[in-house]
């Protein structure tokens, strides 16, 4: 991640966050986590008893309404009389003389003090364990695993019989101390993952690199109950329940019981894909930058706005500290992922440097390289001071190729910075093109007299001496203005693609849509057109932004690798085959590459030569999920269900998560292979993961 620290006028490089930096704001912020936003200075201003009361009594169950009228009250009369209210108004039998709801949450405040308070400073309540056992009551059953060489410290509370509105009728929630030390903080399946179990992802950043995958698959398999009960806590905090989902559930759990009840009624069912929105998220806005690739895909910049009211940040020796973490993925055709985004972004002001910085929105961009399709963005963005989660589903096009001539759809945005150093044939870096870095606005929306300039590439294979451009500006469908550009023998960028910037005039432009049409026609007659839409609104130009990006792709061979999967899902076997072979020549022993060039196999009918080299890529090392998985695919092409079975067990037992997908595969072997009984366990196996596979029930139903 690099971020950019803030400047009125033109944002500028922090001269990067060194891990022992980033160590330190990440320290603050858990440090902070449970406590009340920046500004809380009302609540500052109540005298003793009543500030003690509100923090360390009616934090868990206040709403964010009750906090704001309570703040506001300046006489201990009033004070108190609010106290009574609040308490009066979760009293479940008025009649009676006691208040049975104060009583029980009096009680289980003293034991979650009693509890979770012996490593920490603060009193156990306003921990997170303690947080949620005051929230829910004792867990019905807690698993336990102190600090091993394989594992940080976790436990997993269990709760089975739960009635609480917006909540699903059963929770497994795992608390962990992140890197072995401190507080047990909330695991979320979507933000942390597994690489935050455990001292291996030292070594390596990523939870998809397989050398990384294979060491906590290795530390799993040490202890089968335990392995089990891990995998699926990693996966979601119910059966049914994704890591999509699962963080809106821990979403709700934040809030207070009488606001959830209030906003989200009925409890929570299992499901194991939602689209859902939270109910109270910060708004977020996207847009795709598409320009062109180095072969046949296009760079593709997904950039997401945050505004200045939905970031929270903290204070801390002086300094102030903002942390927002990404979690999300592209997806292709039939919900087929192509990209993982797993990111934060993590920034230190100074005093002043806050006051410029609040008003400043934050611009977050990942690049991917795809193929022409149709795809989504489903993205979680969390603020991690208040735990606030937004949710952005932002559908894009990249357009497919007209020949050997093509015009990529314009950005609008501001003025490019130009970027020192020579550019390579790779650019992994979001929003660099060549040598210039992009400044689009994520919802095309431009105030009156902000610099609005469109950004577009020309791709020709055929290299023509020169093109012209026209425009034509409309709005409402009549033209507001036309221009055009000559381009005489221009100047080829690294990428083989040539950059037009063209600038319009904002200040000349009412409020309102408009649509610029783009001609290309080149000197030996070819042509092509693009378009793409702007918005002039009324409001006044941003003062500044702060921008973060993506960390980039690392390595040519991980490039070639993502294509190849891609040209795969496609049924492009040819170029998947191409650019498994550019992976592996980039790096010969990739594991990764080396599957791919068996499924490249498998594909093309080669089942024979994709099994002998699975087998050998198999036998090199630990057992390997996805390597036993296709190797009991390719048996099952073959008609050897027995040895198919024994594969996708070997394969559920090498796993790192629970998969229904195994399971189904196996119960699909088995009934092939004429084991009903096996079959049956394994679909039950599978319902009990996720419930919400009608396909499943109905091979289970044809079973008995």
């Amino acid at each position: 991640m690099t971020p950019l620290s803030p400047d009125p006028n033109r944002p500028r490089r922090a001269g990067g966050l060194r891990r022992a930096w980033a160590r330190r704001v990440a320290a603050a912020l858990l440090a902070a986590l449970v406590s009340g936003p920046v500004g809380a200075g009302k609540e500052d201003a109540l005298p003793e008893f009543y500030r003690d009361w509100l923090r360390q009594v009616a934090e868990p169950i206040i709403t964010l309404e009750e906090r704001e009228e309570f703040v506001a009250l300046s006489s201990p009369e009033q004070l108190d009389t609010f106290i009574e209210r609040f308490w009066r108004r979760r009293d479940p039998i008025p009649e009676s003389p006691l208040n049975e709801y104060r009583e029980n949450y009096e009680r289980l405040l003293l034991e979650a003090d009693r509890k979770f308070g012996g490593e920490t400073p603060r009193r156990g309540r306003l921990t997170e364990r303690g947080r949620i056992y005051v929230a829910l009551g004792p867990p019905d059953d807690i698993l336990v695993e102190p600090s091993s060489a394989d594992f940080y410290p976790y436990e997993i509370w269990y709760y089975d019989r739960l009635d609480a509105p917006g909540l699903p009728p059963s929770l497994r929630l795992m608390f962990f101390k992140r890197k072995g030390a401190g507080e047990y903080r909330l695991y979320s399946p979507a933000f942390d993952g597994p690489r935050e179990l455990t001292p291996i992802g030292r070594l390596q950043a990523s939870f998809e690199n397989p050398r990384y995958r294979l060491e906590l698959e290795r530390a799993l398999a040490g202890n089968p109950r335990l392995s089990m009960e891990l995998k699926e806590a990693m996966v979601g905090i119910a059966p049914g329940f994704n890591p999509l989902a699962s963080e809106e559930v821990l979403f709700r759990l934040r809030q207070a019981p009488l606001e959830r009840e209030e906003r989200f009624g009925s409890r929570l069912e299992s499901r194991i894909e939602t689209r859902y929105t939270f109910k109270d998220p910060f708004s977020m806005r996207g847009a795709a930058v598409i320009t062109h690739g180095r072969d046949l895909e296009y760079q593709v910049d997904l950039v997401v706005e945050i505004p200045p009211d939905a970031l929270t940040a903290r204070e801390e020796e002086e300094r102030t500290y903002l942390r927002v973490d990404f979690s999300g993925r592209i997806e292709a055709a039939q919900g087929m992922v192509v990209k993982s985004i797993q990111d934060s972004a993590a920034f230190d002001f100074s005093a002043a440097e806050f006051e410029s910085a609040r008003r400043f929105p934050l611009r977050y961009a990942a690049r991917a390289f795809l193929l022409p399709g149709d795809y989504v963005l489903d993205l979680l963005v969390r603020n991690y001071t208040d735990g606030s989660v937004g949710h952005l589903r932002q559908p894009f096009t990249v357009p497919a190729e007209g020949g050997s001539l093509s015009l990529t759809p314009p950005s609008f945005g501001g003025l490019p910075r130009t970027i020192e150093g020579t550019p390579g044939p790779y650019q992994p870096e979001p929003l660099r093109c060549d040598r210039l870095r992009l400044q689009p606005e994520a919802d095309q929306g431009f105030a009156p007299g902000q610099p609005l300039f469109a950004f577009l590439e020309i791709a020709d294979t055929d290299r023509a001496s020169s093109y012209s451009l026209r425009y034509e500006l409309l709005k409402g469908g009549a033209v507001v203005w036309t221009g055009q550009d000559q381009l005489g023998h221009p100047q080829v960028g690294p990428r083989g693609s040539i950059p037009v910037l063209r600038p319009l005039d904002s200040s000349t432009l009412a409020a309102g849509g408009y649509q610029l049409q783009i001609q290309l026609r080149a000197s030996d007659g070819r042509s092509v057109a693009s378009s793409g839409a702007f918005e002039i609104v009324e409001s006044e130009p941003p003062v500044g932004t702060l921008e973060a990006f993506a960390p980039a792709v690392e390595s040519p061979a991980q490039f070639h690798l993502e294509i190849a999967q891609q040209h795969l899902l496609a049924g492009n076997l040819d170029q998947a085959r191409f650019h498994a072979e550019n992976a592996l020549a980039f790096e010969p022993g990739s594991t990764a590459a080396r599957l791919l060039s068996a499924k490249v196999q498998l594909r093309a009918g080669e089942i024979d030569s994709a099994i002998a080299a699975l087998k050998r890529l198999g036998a090199e090392g630990e057992p390997d999920s996805e390597v036993l998985a296709t190797i009991a695919y390719a048996l099952s092409r073959k008609g050897d269900f027995q040895a198919s079975a024994a594969s996708y067990r070997a394969a559920i037992a090498a796993s790192s998560v629970s998969s229904p997908t195994l399971l189904n595969a196996l119960g699909d072997v088995l009934r092939q292979a004429g084991d009903h009984e096996g079959a049956r366990q394994a679909f039950e196996d599978s319902l009990r993961l996720d419930p919400n596979q009608p396909a499943v029930e109905s091979a289970l139903a044809a079973l008995q």
